[in-house]
């Protein structure tokens, strides 16, 4: 008998670039959306450097922004400061591993 076929995984460029990243770096999450369209008028409203990936959760898809990767947690904290401030985003500091194995 052939064997099961798997259904192939394909990722963005933004989620394989997330998945790449060492693991305990941090990152911010910007936003979370049901639409990767809603995400992405966020991101154009605001003028962000981000990136979009799709976060599977209870089986319920969202799409959300996250910023690039820190070694640290201070360093994306200082980021998460600067967004406030200047965007009015209250950015959420997390550890790559926490988004990257939700990603499917």
């Amino acid at each position: 008998p052939a064997l099961p076929v798997q259904p192939e995984v394909t990722m963005t460029e933004d989620e394989k670039w997330l998945v790449d990243q060492p693991k305990k770096n941090y990152i911010l999450q910007l936003a979370s959306m049901p639409s990767e369209a809603q995400i992405k008028r966020v991101l154009d409203r605001n003028k962000l450097d981000a990136k979009v990936v799709s976060q599977t959760r209870n089986g319920i898809t969202n799409y959300i922004l996250v910023s690039k990767a820190f070694p640290n947690k201070a360093s994306a904290q200082e980021l998460a400061d600067v967004i406030k401030n200047e965007k009015g985003i209250s950015a959420w500091v997390r550890q790559v591993e926490d988004i990257a194995r939700r990603i499917k």
